[in-house]
């Protein structure tokens, strides 16, 4: 299994230990995910209490779930996976012609 792989399965491994967390996901659609202004790009943000999170075989989805939120991302498309510090990840998926959707997700760790 390539480092990739095993750094993201790692990261679905230990995720439980956030269950209980509050949990901010911030989405952003844009054509270059490497520009840090993104002006031309549409983005969201959602809070909400991280209950579940699961592979889903069929459709090759990473999903999370809270009261009132259910998030996926697409394995088959992840072309970036980084631990921005500490509670702090980023996944970047590549939809070809150009399009990229950034996920940054941030847990407040009980800890």
């Amino acid at each position: 299994m390539p480092a990739f792989e095993e750094t993201i399965l790692s990261f679905f491994e230990t995720i439980p230990e956030y269950y209980g967390c509050q949990t901010e996901v911030s989405i952003t659609l844009c054509d270059d995910p490497s520009q840090t202004e993104l002006h031309d790009a549409t983005w969201m943000i959602a809070t909400f209490e991280l209950a579940r999170a699961a592979y889903r075989h069929r459709g090759d989805r990473l999903m999370m779930e809270g009261p009132g939120f259910y998030f996926e991302l697409s394995a088959s498309r992840l072309c970036h996976f980084h631990q921005k510090g500490r509670h702090k990840f980023e996944f970047i998926e590549d939809y070809g012609n150009g399009l990229f959707r950034l996920t940054k997700i941030r847990f407040e760790s009980i800890y």
